[in-house]
C-alpha cells in the first residue's frame, strides 16, 4: 500500500501537451511505466512540476518509477481517476498490459 499524492500509468513518454511524464516508456515493450509521486507540499509539488515537460522530474526523490505489466489501483473512498479523458470511480481498478494484442499498419520508413 503506497499514499500517493498522483499516480500516472503510462505506455509512451509523452501526454498532456508535451508532459514527458514517463521519459524511458516504450510503447512495444509490454510493460507500463507506473510513475508514483509522494506526499509534498503544494509550494514543493509546484517547484518540481515543470521538470515534467523535460522529463527531469524522476531524479525527484519523492518521485518513482515502476516498471509492470499490471497495476491495480484501491481507493477506500471511490475517488475519480482519469483515464485517457474518460472518468472512471470504483474501489478497485485493474490495468493490465496486453502484449501484441493491436496490429498496427504504419508506412516503411
Amino acid at each position: 500500500e503506497i499514499s500517493v499524492m498522483l499516480c500516472a500509468i503510462a505506455n509512451t513518454p509523452t501526454y498532456g501537451g508535451g508532459m514527458q511524464i514517463a521519459p524511458n516508456a516504450k510503447i512495444d515493450d509490454g510493460r507500463f511505466d507506473l510513475i508514483i509521486v509522494g506526499e509534498v507540499s503544494k509550494v514543493e509539488f509546484l517547484r518540481a512540476f515543470p521538470g515534467v515537460f523535460k522529463g527531469t522530474h524522476l531524479s525527484h526523490p519523492k518521485v518513482q518509477c515502476i516498471r509492470c505489466s499490471r497495476v491495480t489501483i484501491e481507493s477506500p473512498n471511490n475517488i475519480p481517476l482519469l483515464a485517457d479523458g474518460e472518468v472512471m470511480s470504483g474501489s478497485t481498478i485493474d490495468f493490465e498490459i496486453a502484449p501484441s494484442a493491436l496490429r498496427v499498419m504504419s508506412p516503411r520508413t
